[in-house]
């Protein structure tokens, strides 16, 4: 009895000094870095080429990153950062495949999102909040309190994006090399998301203007009219053309986004098919480049 009472308390004076070493936090140094520097990977991550039978290579090490698409050559990538030394709202940046050497492309106030390449990969457009904000700043108060009156269908149903359809987004183009930066859309509402490919010079992208999230084309020569697409009482997201631009595929969230549904439709508008089932949350979806073939 005497030794198990004593391997008893043994026990629980190591079982102390282990939970106390758990608590214990190391402070990570303090790293300055200039305000213009670009941040490189470390040394050892300095090749794309991932070592034998190693099928994921890290290529961000800084702030929290994502929204990534490729250059139209594949050797570069453009993303969201936010939480850097520099900024804490999500700006642009542009990734080398080649050097790994991450270069800042946006310097706005308000929030950034969904960048992608134009222009054979000499410019990009992307959705900001840095001009709406200033123009309206009632919006968001406003939006908050619709959201309130309305819990069944559309704009309502904003969780879907952790709040980020509450924010006033329009869409921007800028070309990587100049600070030369032109504003495609203006309405008091979201405009965010918009497609890789074109189809007749066109786009599409995601826009709340009619007070739910639809899919809309975007013309050039008329930005300020787009082509309306897509007409639910449950929001409609993350539309993407195929690589021929014959087809598009996009998600369709249900309410309160409890599912999500990706659907896809011919450029005539004329067959739409549902290419998953279930109520489950079926998101992002993204065509193979042979256009054969979706992965979402």
């Amino acid at each position: 009895m005497h030794f198990k009472f004593s391997y008893f308390i043994l026990a629980a004076i190591i079982s102390g000094l282990i939970f106390s070493c758990s608590q214990t936090k190391i402070k990570p140094k303090a790293i300055n870095v200039p305000p213009e520097k670009t941040v490189l990977a470390p040394k050892s991550k300095s090749k794309l080429n991932p070592e034998p039978n190693n099928d994921e290579l890290q290529l961000t090490f800084h702030g929290e990153n994502s929204q990534a698409s490729f250059s139209p050559n594949e050797n570069k990538i453009i993303y969201i950062s936010k939480n850097q030394y520099q900024h804490i709202n999500s700006q642009v940046y542009e990734l080398n495949l080649d050097t790994l050497e991450s270069t800042r492309i946006t310097y706005q106030d308000g929030e950034n999102a969904s960048p992608i390449y134009s222009n054979g990969g000499t410019s990009i457009i992307f959705a900001s909040t840095t001009d709406e904000i200033k123009e309206n700043p009632l919006f968001l108060y406003n939006r908050l309190q619709a959201m309130k009156a309305q819990t069944d269908r559309g704009i309502a149903a904003t969780a879907i994006h952790n709040g980020s359809d509450l924010q006033p987004f329009e869409l921007y183009k800028k070309f990587i090399l100049i600070d030369d930066i032109v504003r495609l859309t203006k309405t008091p509402f979201l405009d965010k998301n918009m497609s890789n490919y074109r189809y007749n010079g066109r786009r599409i992208f995601t826009s709340a203007r009619d007070g739910n999230l639809e899919i809309y084309s975007y013309r050039p020569s008329l930005p300020d009219s787009p082509i309306r697409l897509t007409f639910n009482d449950l929001t409609d997201d993350e539309a993407q053309f195929s690589p021929t631009s014959n087809e598009f595929i996009w998600t369709r969230f249900g309410i309160n986004s409890k599912y999500s549904q990706i659907l896809w439709r011919d450029s005539s508008h004329k067959i739409t098919h549902e290419l998953s089932f279930g109520e489950y949350s079926h998101i992002n979806p993204k065509w193979h480049p042979n256009g054969e073939y979706i992965y979402f």
